[in-house]
C-alpha cells in the first residue's frame, strides 16, 4: 500500500485512476496469495481444531480485507477522505450486523467471531469499487507495477516485521519473567487503554503521508517543517488522552475489566511516556517513508527493537512488569532519536519555511 501511496498521491485524476486500477489488482492478488498460505496452514493444523478453522476463515477473508484496505488508501491518495470514511463505515455497519447475529446464537466460537469481524470488509471491498468507479486490473502492466514497487515495499515490510517482532519479544519476556498475570496487565494497558491512540495514529498516517508526498513533489519542499508540526500535534493529542487515563484509569480498569486488573493502573504513566515519546518522532518516521528511505527506516527500527528488548530484559527482573513498561518506553526514545537524526542528517536547515533543496532521496532498492 505504501509504495502505491508514494506513486499515486501527486498524480492527476486520469493517471491516478489508471494506477489505482493496477494497484487494486495487485492488492487482490496479494490477498489471494495470503489466502492460499492461510488455507494450507489451516489444513496442516487440522480443520477439526479451532485454530485450523480460524486459519481457514482468515483465508476466506484475506482478499476482501486487502482490497478494502486498498480502497481506503486510494481514497486518501486522491484527497477523497469522505469516500474513505464512508467505506470504513460500511465495514463497521456490516461488522455490527454480523456480530449482532452472532450474539443471537447459543454457541460463540473464535472462528465465528472472526467471520463476524471480517464480513463487513467484503461488503466494503465490493462497494468500494463502485464508490471509486474503478475495477481491479490483472494484466501484465499490473504485475510490472508490482515489480517496480517490490524494492521499497520490501524495506517497508521489514520495518513492520521488526516492530512486530519487538512487541512479541516484550510479551514473551514479561510472560517468562513476571508471569501471565502481569502480561495480562501489560497488554490491557498497551492494547486496550491505549488502543485508541494506535487507531488515531494509523488514521493520521493515512492522511499525512499522501499530503507529505504531494507537498514535497509540488513545492520542492523537504517536508521537514510539516513533519515537526505533525509530531507536535500528535504529541499533544496523545498527552491529553494520557492525562485523562491517569485520572480515570483505575476506575475504568476495575469497572470494565474487573478488580483483578486494578494493579494495571500503575503502568499507565510509563505507557503514556512510551506513546508520547513515539508520537514526538512520528513525523520523522512518516517523512522518511515519503522520501522512500526504507533502508534507513529498517536500520532505525532494528536498532530500536534491540534497545527495547535489552531494556526490558534488564528492568523486568528487578522491577517486574513496571520495569518492563519503562523498557518499552526506552525503545520509543531510541526510535525517535534515530528517526530525527536520519531526517536532519539529510536536510538540517529547513525548520522555518518548509522549503529546501529539491533533491529527492531514494534507496538503492528503489532505483
Amino acid at each position: 500500500m505504501q509504495p502505491y501511496t508514494l506513486a499515486a498521491s501527486s498524480l492527476e485524476p486520469s493517471e491516478w485512476r489508471t494506477l489505482t486500477s493496477l494497484g487494486s489488482g495487485i492488492a487482490v492478488t496479494a490477498g489471494v496469495v495470503s489466502a492460499v498460505v492461510f488455507a494450507v496452514a489451516g489444513i496442516v493444523v487440522g480443520v477439526a481444531s479451532e485454530l485450523g478453522r480460524c486459519l481457514l476463515v482468515i483465508a476466506v477473508l484475506a482478499p476482501g480485507l486487502t482490497l478494502q484496505e486498498f480502497w481506503r488508501t486510494a481514497s486518501f491518495a486522491a484527497r477523497r477522505a469522505r469516500t474513505a470514511a464512508a467505506n470504513d463505515f460500511l465495514w463497521a455497519l456490516g461488522q455490527t450486523a454480523a456480530f449482532a447475529t452472532l450474539l443471537l446464537t447459543t454457541h460463540i466460537t473464535a472462528a465465528g467471531s472472526l467471520i463476524a469481524w471480517g464480513a463487513g470488509a467484503w461488503l466494503a471491498a465490493a462497494i468500494g469499487s463502485a464508490q471509486l468507479s474503478i475495477r481491479p486490473r490483472f494484466d501484465a502492466r499490473a504485475f510490472q507495477s508490482a515489480r517496480q514497487w517490490v524494492g521499497v515495499g520490501t524495506w517497508f515490510t521489514g520495518v513492520t516485521a521488526a516492530s512486530s517482532i519487538g512487541l512479541y519479544a516484550v510479551a514473551a519476556i514479561v510472560a517468562l519473567e513476571a508471569g501471565n498475570h502481569d502480561l495480562g496487565l501489560f497488554r490491557v494497558v498497551q492494547g486496550s487503554l491505549f488502543g485508541p491512540v494506535q487507531l488515531v495514529t494509523i488514521g493520521a498516517d493515512s492522511v499525512f503521508l499522501p499530503h507529505l508526498v504531494r507537498s514535497t513533489q509540488s513545492t520542492k519542499a523537504t517536508g521537514l517543517a510539516a513533519a515537526v508540526r505533525f509530531s507536535l500535534a500528535m504529541t499533544v493529542a496523545v498527552t491529553a488522552y494520557g492525562i485523562v487515563l491517569l485520572l480515570s484509569g483505575h476506575l475504568l480498569l476495575v469497572r470494565v475489566f474487573g478488580s483483578a486488573y486494578g494493579p494495571a493502573a500503575k503502568l499507565i504513566f510509563p505507557m503514556l511516556m512510551a506513546f508520547a515519546i513515539g508520537a514526538a518522532g512520528h513525523g520523522a518516521s512518516v517523512l522518511l517513508r515519503a522520501r522512500s528511505r526504507g533502508r534507513a527506516l529498517l536500520t532505525m527500527q532494528l536498532s530500536a527493537t534491540a534497545a527495547q528488548t535489552l531494556a526490558v530484559i534488564l528492568l523486568v527482573r528487578p522491577y517486574g512488569v513496571l520495569g518492563a513498561t519503562w523498557g518499552y518506553a526506552i525503545g520509543s526514545a531510541v526510535a525517535i532519536s534515530l528517526s530525527w537524526f536520519l531526517v536532519l542528517r539529510t536536510h538540517p536547515t529547513d525548520l522555518g519555511s518548509g522549503a529546501g533543496p529539491a533533491t529527492r532521496q531514494t534507496d538503492d532498492a528503489t532505483c
